[in-house]
């Protein structure tokens, strides 16, 4: 068996999503997105951080568009075995991503997809998984609440 990098969250911690400025966090505010990952594997590896939302009711994943110069996918760094790495990224909260009312609900999810290294596959998630297992590549928050008064 080869030496194979594996990144992926350890648990729901992995996954934060905070107001840049102190406060509730609103519609056409910055939000700051913030995801940990380990390299579970045996060889150093890399790979890419997807965040998403997924509205409160529905089944669908919505990948969330970054305030420049953040980017959504995030590259995450080369870490050795064992070894933990965190990225991020900033999003204007949108009420067309978000879902309608004064008070919009909803979860932040991520996905960490891991670079293919010599002899091993990568591995690269479409979307990610509901109610996710750690270790695993999906991490994703409780239900969150977003002031839409818009």
């Amino acid at each position: 068996m080869p030496e194979c990098p594996q990144l992926d969250f350890e648990g729901s911690s992995s996954l934060t999503m905070l107001p840049v400025t102190p406060g509730a966090m609103k519609v056409g505010q910055p939000v700051k997105l913030t995801a940990t990952v380990q390299n579970d594997g045996t060889a150093n590896g890399s790979g890419f951080v997807t965040f998403y939302w997924q509205q409160y009711g529905t089944a669908i994943f919505t990948q969330i568009v970054a305030q420049a110069p953040a980017l959504n996918p995030v590259a995450v760094p080369i870490l050795g075995p064992a070894q933990p790495g965190t990225v991020g990224s900033v999003w204007v909260l949108d009420d067309q991503t978000v879902g309608p009312g004064p008070f919009a609900h909803g979860y932040l999810y991520a996905t960490v997809s891991t670079t293919a290294g010599l002899n091993c596959e990568g591995i690269n998630l479409k979307q990610p998984v509901e109610n996710p297992k750690y270790p695993g590549p999906t991490a994703s928050t409780g239900l969150l609440t977003i002031l839409n008064l818009g």
